[in-house]
């Protein structure tokens, strides 16, 4: 059942994050990528109220959390999840491994996609 959860989450997460996306960055007339900003930011948010809902005990079942943490938000931005985590860290004072974590998903998925841009070339 979990695993239902979580891909209906997702799909319907994934489904949300292209319209929202999309109708953003057409309304806004612009090249800087606003759908993407906006939807990450609002993903934040809503993970931020959904995960303090989860703290304080008022989601009944593990499958309605998999639903919208995993699977609609995981989908609708990942940026949330990362978000969620390095905050989890700043908040336990892991402010090394805040550092690291944050660091390391900058400047390695830069260059990973650097990376992923040569590879595609070559093949």
């Amino acid at each position: 059942m979990n695993y239902l959860a979580i891909a209906v989450g997702g799909a319907l997460g994934a489904l949300c994050r292209y319209g929202a996306g999309k109708g953003i960055h057409d309304a806004s007339g612009s090249e800087f990528p606003f759908g993407t900003l906006v939807v990450n930011l609002v993903g934040c948010l809503v993970m931020g109220l959904a995960f303090q809902k989860v703290e304080s005990g008022q989601f009944v079942s593990e499958s309605g959390k998999l639903f919208v943490l995993t699977g609609l938000l995981g989908a609708f931005t990942t940026y949330s999840t990362f978000s969620l985590e390095a905050f989890n860290l700043l908040k336990e004072s892991l402010f090394a491994q805040a550092a690291i974590y944050l660091g390391v998903h900058l400047f390695v998925g830069l260059a990973a996609i650097w990376a992923g841009m040569q590879v595609g070339r070559i093949l």
